[in-house]
């Protein structure tokens, strides 16, 4: 009998441990959408599976501006008061206010660790480096004028400078090393860029409105890697036209822009991140809710959600067929969206742990006319050699050769040869020698080589002018 009784005891422990751990780590929540409610300053959500939705479920700041999220929690940012709330979506409570600068006016954030955000303050000019386990700002840096949307790519945090109000004549986007916190380019843009989207080639498509009204929007593409100095410079400038201030790209690689739009309807701007090519314009836009202010791309489901701040709904898109799915009514001017996904959020950088060895990606597209993409990845775990104790892994250099040869063997290029540290890293080959000219029609070899690992990645790739 005691042996019984020990039994259901040590299985009842079992149950509740297994509960709690479900608890804990997000086993019970579903995959949810979070919707920022502007006019409403509240935050809702609807149940991905069931689509059942509970609106104001949240009270945030007056002025709200961002709702992400990272690893097991939801952030939301508001400009009144200036600060970060940090929510628990288990419990759905909130388990800390972060204070910002008065007067500040923080716009846009970017989770880039566990312990760290980046903060753009619109009105005094920098981006704040929160720590989230004290809650302080370690660090105030000087970037352009009215800065607002913020994308991290690797160890580099892209900052649009709108140029500020009303005429925006500064405009500009300024690149922060995470690891130093310091501005090392500046690059000049059209009138009001404002927000950021990293493309599926590594390039990085930054929006810019132009004057209310005054129907001159465009996206100008950046290149981490441009020219024989591999430093970043704008190669492109995409003409849309109308208002946008978002931006969303999806895996096949074209771009979808939100636009007000007019009396009847939003509307939805969409071009193709690879060739510049325009599908949908200000002048031949997609038809949807009024007052399109954000977009979120799903990659799980592949669709794309819109938020529509005027008639206070969120629309669900099919990027496939360019067609509106279904419609959901929300709070009062539904403004900015996260999705949960158990535990980690489709919007944010997730927290991935890298590949433990050193990959070199099959090159995309190949076969290729007159430009292909290399993706290659550098792992966490870089062998004793390089490890130095107490410095963080980003800031870990490794030397590294990225080179083309041709089929004879001969160098054609050398598209990387420095130090590089741990992350995920594209670029674009031109099809062009080391001299800048255009190489022949056939099967070029990409290799990757870190002699101190003795690690050799391979691929082949193969021009057709």
């Amino acid at each position: 009998m005691g042996n019984i009784v020990t039994k259901i005891t040590l299985m009842i422990g079992v149950l509740s441990l297994l509960i709690l751990t479900s608890v804990l780590y997000g086993g019970n929540i579903p995959r949810t959408l979070y919707v920022l409610n502007g006019l409403g300053r509240t935050l809702s959500k609807m149940n991905l599976q069931t689509f059942e939705i509970t609106n104001d479920l949240l009270q945030v700041g007056d002025i709200p501006n961002q709702v992400v999220g990272f690893g097991e929690r939801i952030y939301v940012l508001n400009s009144t008061p200036p600060e970060i709330m940090v929510i628990n979506p288990q419990n759905e409570r909130v388990e800390k206010r972060i204070g910002l600068a008065e007067g500040s006016n923080p716009w846009f954030m970017a989770v880039v660790e566990s312990n760290r955000v980046y903060v753009t303050n619109y009105l005094a000019n920098i981006v704040s480096v929160v720590d989230l386990e004290s809650g302080l700002v370690v660090k105030d840096i000087p970037v352009g004028v009215g800065p607002e949307g913020i994308l991290v790519v690797e160890n580099t945090a892209f900052v649009a400078n709108t140029g500020g109000y009303p005429d925006f004549a500064s405009s500009s986007v300024s690149l922060i090393d995470l690891v130093t916190d310091e501005v090392t380019t500046t690059l000049p843009m059209p009138s009001n860029a404002q927000d950021l989207a990293l493309a599926s080639d590594g390039r990085v498509h930054v929006v810019c409105s132009g004057l209310w009204e005054a129907n001159a929007g465009k996206v100008c593409v950046i290149d981490r890697w441009a020219g024989p100095d591999t430093t970043p410079a704008v190669v492109d400038t995409i003409e849309l036209g109308g208002w946008s201030g978002d931006i969303a790209i999806i895996q096949e690689g074209r771009g979808y822009l939100p636009d007000w739009g007019d009396e009847e309807s939003g509307f939805l701007c969409s071009y193709d991140t690879y060739t510049g090519d325009v599908y949908h314009n200000r002048d031949n836009p997609i038809r949807i809710g009024k007052g399109a202010m954000r977009v979120l791309y799903d990659g799980e489901e592949d669709v794309i959600w819109v938020s529509n701040f005027s008639d206070d709904t969120v629309q669900k898109f099919n990027p496939q067929n360019d067609s509106l799915m279904a419609t959901y009514g929300f709070g009062d001017g539904p403004q900015d969206m996260a999705i949960y996904g158990g535990a980690d959020f489709v919007d944010e950088a997730k927290d991935i742990p890298l590949p433990s060895g050193f990959a070199l990606e099959q090159n995309y597209p190949n076969p290729f006319n007159s430009a292909t993409t290399v993706h290659y990845t550098i792992p966490q775990v870089i062998g004793e050699r390089f490890k130095v104790k107490g410095v963080p892994n980003t800031s870990l250099l490794i030397p590294i050769t990225l080179k083309v040869y041709n089929i004879a063997g001969q160098e054609v290029r050398a598209l990387v040869d420095e130090e590089k540290g741990p992350g995920r890293y594209f670029l674009l080959w031109d099809g062009k020698d080391s001299g800048g000219n255009p190489v022949a029609s056939g099967v070029y070899i990409c290799r990757l080589e870190v002699e101190e690992q003795r690690a050799k990645k391979v691929r082949k790739m193969l021009l057709i002018r």
